[in-house]
């Protein structure tokens, strides 16, 4: 791969150029499959950062291929698929910024010329350097999976890359782990079933989440041909169904521990500040919420208390309250007793007055 560096400050992208070659056997001459990918530096777009912004010029997935033009053999750009797909996924190198538990980081995949899909799977370290661990996702694998019928993505576990090279070639996890039996077929490697070789196979990236940087990746993958249709020029392929293996690949790469710790340390220790707050800061929080509400509710029980018993003991409101009573029943008995002496007074000048007229 060729960097090009990029103006950061203007927000320019730096690219990289990767070259695969192939054996062409039938013209007897090696084709260059050549990829051109531009990704965003994060200057304007931070979540965008180490994301593919361009492939071969062209905001959506395709590749450059040779033809001839009616008088010499020149290259241009093809779309494989069936439908524009823009790019998703970032060069393997860093990640947008804040990744969690919930992300499913993308990679572009130069040589498939598509993107592979991670999924996470639990935290991990690698020396001093606190990251998250994210491993192929399986369930992006499958034939209908987005937008893999557009990718003519024929079997489950296995990308169809025969457009990005034009010959029947299918690539999968290592010993084509996650593959059903059935669709590869009786495939022995140096006497073995490559179910049996599949245990040990890996496919992760380990990112520091705070600014997405792969700290730790690891990739295995099988490269093989589809033999699953017949073809006219290879007759003795018709006794074979599945997927003949031509390689399998490993790959591993691995962050400089001390470069990062002195250029980008303080971003591990954020991310242990973050884990010592939430440790601490969280049940501490928890518990004077708790001890909040234990108070208000004894508060609110010793008032309740206080004033059912000042009502009940307070012998000065009991005085006040029998001296009214006493005081109207007084000012009750004076009215009644008025009027008993003015009712005999009249009755008593009635009488009179009952006797003067006899």
């Amino acid at each position: 791969s060729i960097l090009k560096e990029g103006n950061f400050t203007k927000g320019s992208d730096p690219s990289t150029q990767s070259h695969v070659s192939i054996n062409d056997v039938y013209y007897n001459r090696t084709l260059i499959n050549e990829v051109t990918l531009e990704v965003f530096t994060g200057n304007r777009h931070p979540n965008k950062v180490k994301t593919a912004r361009a492939v071969n010029g062209g905001v959506y997935i395709n590749n450059v291929v040779t033809y001839f033009n009616g008088t010499n053999i020149t290259y241009g750009n093809l779309n494989p698929y069936q439908k524009n797909i823009k790019l998703e996924g970032s060069d393997g190198l860093q990640f947008g910024k804040s990744l969690s538990s919930s992300s499913k980081p993308n990679v572009f995949d130069n040589k498939k010329i598509q993107d592979v899909q991670y999924k996470y799977s639990g935290k991990s370290s690698y020396g001093k350097i606190n990251s998250l661990k994210y491993k192929l996702d399986e369930g992006a694998l499958k034939t209908d999976y987005k937008e893999n019928n557009e990718k003519k993505f024929e079997y489950d576990g296995v990308f169809n890359i025969s457009n990005s090279f034009k010959l029947p070639l299918g690539s999968s996890a290592g010993y084509f782990s996650h593959v059903s039996e059935e669709v590869i077929g009786d495939v022995k490697i140096d006497g073995q079933k490559v179910q049996e070789l599949a245990g040990g196979v890996q496919n992760f990236y380990s990112i520091e989440p705070i600014s997405g940087f792969a700290i730790e990746s690891q990739r295995n993958e099988m490269l093989s041909i589809d033999v699953h249709e017949k073809y006219l020029s290879f007759p003795d392929l018709d006794k074979i169904s599945g997927f003949i293996p031509i390689m399998n690949v490993e790959s591993s790469e691995k962050i400089d521990e001390s470069i990062f710790m002195s250029k980008y340390g303080f971003v591990n220790t954020y991310t242990d500040m973050k884990f010592w707050f939430r440790v601490v800061f969280y049940p501490l929080s928890a518990l004077c919420i708790i001890a909040a509400g234990i108070f208000f509710f004894l508060l609110r029980r010793i008032n309740n208390v206080s004033s059912n018993y000042s009502v009940l003991s307070d012998n000065s409101s009991f005085k006040n309250e029998n001296q009214r009573l006493v005081d109207n029943a007084e000012e009750h008995g004076k009215v009644n007793g008025k009027y008993e002496e003015s009712k005999n007074g009249q009755d008593s000048t009635r009488m009179e007055g009952i006797d003067a007229n006899d």
